[in-house]
């Protein structure tokens, strides 16, 4: 087997893929609106605000820009956009660095449309080994986006049951705004799927939803669940969100995760309201 030129086969393959994809730009956007209109609008009643729950700085741009860069295009100007971060990244004794960085990220990120939003930081501990209280979780959420206000209809967006990768503090995060979501009914919520166990479509880049947007354009079989991708512009836009405001986490195996990850190119949504 020649090696040299299995590996220029690759190399090629790899570049009429990413080729694609940035010809495939108007698809892509066609396809988000097509799914927000088929799995979610229709069915649900207006709404004020969006609120993005994570549990780290970087959790925004890392993990859920295809849904904020979405919904920002998607949803009128008068709806405000809230992200509520839990803890501050203190992990490694950078918490006053990280905190910063979401705000310039957050800028970065929503800024160009003009839309009204907010950062609210708090400080629950970071770290694999902590446990939070779903309750304190979920009041800390709740005095953030309400503000004296229960009649605010909002959506919260968060992790699934699992968060990515199994982290405590993600699945923290989901099992608060579960908790709301079931004391309130003017809230619903967006869980990301993280598809625990599938670990070649958590790393498949945007290789299988390219895939499945031309195969369900040729068999006119729309997918059934609710998913955002990112266009190549937005990609572009998360990444330089990434790079130019959370410089302290840009560390080498960064890159792995900016071109394997689903995560930066695609979210698969699960709609939950009680």
């Amino acid at each position: 087997m020649n090696i040299s030129a299995v590996a220029v086969k690759i190399v090629k393959l790899i570049l009429f893929a990413w080729l694609l994809f940035v010809v495939s730009t108007a698809r892509i956007a066609a396809r988000n609106n097509l799914q927000w209109s088929q799995h979610f609008e229709v069915t649900t009643k207006p709404v004020d605000s969006i609120t993005l729950v994570i549990a780290h700085p970087d959790d925004e741009v890392m993990f859920f820009s295809p849904t904020l860069l979405q919904l920002d295009d998607l949803l009128p100007q008068s709806v405000r956009f809230n992200l509520v971060c839990l803890s501050r990244g203190d992990a490694d004794s950078m918490g006053s660095i990280r905190e910063l960085e979401l705000q310039k990220s957050a800028r970065l990120l929503m800024g160009r449309s003009g839309r009204d939003f907010e950062v609210f930081q708090h400080d629950f501990p970071d770290g694999f080994d902590e446990t939070w209280d779903v309750r304190s979780v979920a009041s800390s959420i709740e005095d953030s986006v309400f503000i004296g206000d229960d009649a605010v209809r909002t959506v919260l967006v968060t992790f699934d049951e699992h968060g990515v990768s199994g982290h405590p503090n993600h699945v923290a995060c989901h099992d608060a705004v579960k908790h709301i979501v079931k004391q309130r009914s003017d809230v619903r919520a967006l869980f990301l799927k993280s598809h625990h166990g599938n670990i070649l479509l958590k790393y498949c880049g945007f290789a299988y939803d390219l895939l499945k947007l031309y195969f369900e354009t040729f068999l006119e079989r729309p997918d059934s669940g609710l998913s955002f991708v990112n266009t190549f512009p937005q990609y572009l836009l998360a990444f330089a969100s990434m790079a130019n405001a959370h410089k302290s986490q840009l560390v080498w195996y960064r890159y792995g995760w900016w071109y394997l990850s689903r995560f930066v190119f695609v979210n698969d949504l699960e709609v939950f309201v009680q």
